[in-house]
């Protein structure tokens, strides 16, 4: 499968804060590559997301291919903001992740789902 992966800059969030009533993010200084392949997520995984809160918001999804090390993080796991992959001139946000590490299986990968978010405006929450 590595034949088929392809080295994508990968931005590192960390814990943000609030700013006047909107969440500005923190992220690493400088993106890390990661080989990745790349391929459309299926009907299934759209109607597993869409089945969750927020899952609407969701415009576009991806599963992705990576090695068992370095692991992205998934939004939502613990206090994890989630890893953005740039890819296609888009940022994804990584939402989920299969980790496939059997004895028997001639592949050990991970799998991520990642999620293109339908645009929205910041607006500022006045109080």
């Amino acid at each position: 499968m590595r034949r088929f992966r392809q080295p994508l800059p990968v931005i590192r969030r960390r814990p943000g804060e609030y700013v006047r009533g909107i969440w500005q993010p923190e992220f690493e200084p400088q993106p890390v590559t990661v080989e990745l392949g790349i391929q459309p997520a299926t009907a299934s995984d759209y109607e597993k997301v869409q089945s969750e809160p927020g899952g609407r918001r969701i415009s576009a999804l991806l599963r992705a291919y990576g090695p068992l090390e370095p692991v992205l993080s998934v939004a939502g796991d613990g206090n994890s903001n989630g890893d953005l992959v740039q890819y296609d001139g888009r940022y994804w946000l990584v939402i989920g992740k299969h980790v496939r590490h059997h004895l028997s299986a001639r592949v050990r990968h991970i799998r991520y789902l990642l999620a293109q978010e339908v645009e929205h405006s910041d607006g500022e929450v006045v109080s």
